[in-house]
């Protein structure tokens, strides 16, 4: 009986789908580190947008004093 396939593309198929398998598992452990990641990006990304908005408050203030003088 001959095989359908050649044997190189055999060969190949059998490590993709070895490759395919091996990367779906992944430790539990990794995923620890991965929410410490982003809970430090969150955190991060929260100061961000908290400086911003007084950055965006004291503008507003200068502002309206500066039309209040000009235009006053």
């Amino acid at each position: 009986m001959k095989p359908s396939l050649p044997l190189s593309l055999r060969s190949f198929l059998i490590a993709w789908c070895g490759l395919c398998l091996t990367s779906g598992l992944t430790s539990c452990a990794s995923n620890d580190k991965l929410q410490e990641r982003l809970d430090r990006r969150t955190d991060a990304a929260v100061k961000y947008q908290e400086r911003r908005k007084m950055r965006n408050e004291a503008n507003d203030v200068r502002y309206n004093a500066w039309y209040d003088r000009v235009m006053n």
